[in-house]
Formats: structure tokens, sequence, C-alpha cells
């Protein structure tokens, strides 16, 4: 690259990226991929809080919407479990993981049962509460998702999108997945805080 003196020089290389140093081990433990051989395991929805006996309400709003659309128990996998294909198994979150909260665990008949399907955290991670005993002042959630929906073969999209999208009744996983990403729009509340629900106004 060329300066405004005119001579060449290297522009210094961008530092290597790391991970916060309150991420790593403290979201959950980390393992390379160990699944795959097994094609379908049942996830058993969180319903309550990690490390506590205290209910998880949005867990149980998944649950019980999972239940109320008919995605549970499906394709084999025991009643009231996820059906997941292709898992990787490449997080456990316990409850030493303070700052992480599960929403899909493996089930029993997997060969990593309590190996975390998906689990979300809220940044900063370790934010302190308000001094007014206000919750702390968070800013935006991540997740981890373990969730392969290209793996069920019912889902027989063939890229590129839009042309190859098949239609017909979604996966459940892809349903879990929407229920997902819908919570992860909207904003930033505890875990122990229940979902509000809105009603549209009368026309």
């Amino acid at each position: 690259m060329r300066g405004s003196s005119g001579k060449w020089y290297q522009p210094p290389l961008p530092a290597e990226y790391a991970a916060p140093a309150d991420w790593g081990t403290n979201l959950a433990t980390w393992t390379k991929d160990v699944g795959g051989d097994e094609n379908l395991i049942g996830g058993t929805i969180d319903t309550t809080l990690n490390g506590s006996a205290a209910a998880f309400p949005k867990g149980v709003a998944l649950q019980s919407w999972l239940q109320g659309i008919s995605a549970l128990g499906a394709n084999g996998v025991p009643a009231g479990q996820l059906s997941i294909y292709q898992p990787k198994y490449n997080a456990t979150v316990t409850a030493a993981n303070t700052v992480s909260q599960p929403w899909i665990t493996a089930g029993a008949m997997s060969s990593v049962p309590n190996a975390t399907m998906y689990f979300s955290f809220d940044t900063p991670v370790g934010a302190v509460a308000a001094a007014d005993g206000g919750t702390p002042p968070y800013c935006g959630r991540a997740v981890f998702s373990d969730l392969h929906v290209a793996g069920d073969p019912s889902t027989t999209d063939v890229p590129p999108a839009p042309g190859g999208c098949a239609t017909g009744d979604l996966s459940p996983q892809e349903k879990a997945l929407e229920f997902m990403l819908f919570d992860l729009s909207s904003c930033v509340i505890p875990d122990t805080v229940p979902p509000p629900q809105t009603v549209p106004p009368p026309k």
C-alpha cells in the first residue's frame, strides 16, 4: 500500500480474534464432533432454570407450543421429546455454567445423554445487577444450536433458495428453531421472567 509520502508500507496485520475471557468453558464444556453416527435421538425440552429447581418460563412456553403443534414425540422418539437428526454433541452445559441456560438436552436414547442441543446466554456475561435490585444491564443474547435441520429426511429442500424450498409442513426441528428465532429477536428479558403475551388491539 502506498502512503501519502509516496513510500510503500505494509499495514499492520489485524490481531488474531480471541473470544472474551468470560466465554470459553464458562459457558459450556466444548468437544469436537463426537456424534453423527446416530441418525436420530430425542431431545428433552428444559423447563427448569440451570442449576435450580425453579421453572424456566420460556422453556415451559417452548414445550407447550411444540406439544400444541404436534412437534413432540414424532419420528419414533419418546413422547414429549423433540426428534433431532445427526447430533454432534459439541457442548454440554451443567450447573457450573451459571451464565448459560439450556433449552434442549439430549435424551436417554443418545450415546451422550445430557449433551446440550441448544442453549442461550445474555451479554455481557457476568453483568452486575443494578444497585436497586433490578435486572443486570444486558444488551444482547447469544445462542448455540446443535439442531441440523437438513439431517431430517423429511426436509427435502434442495439449494439454492428460494427455488429449492419445498412446500409442506415444517419438520419438528424447524418448528423448534422457529420459536427460537422469535425469542432471539425479541427484547432481552431475564430467564426468570415469563415471555410477554400481547393481544392485538381490537379493530
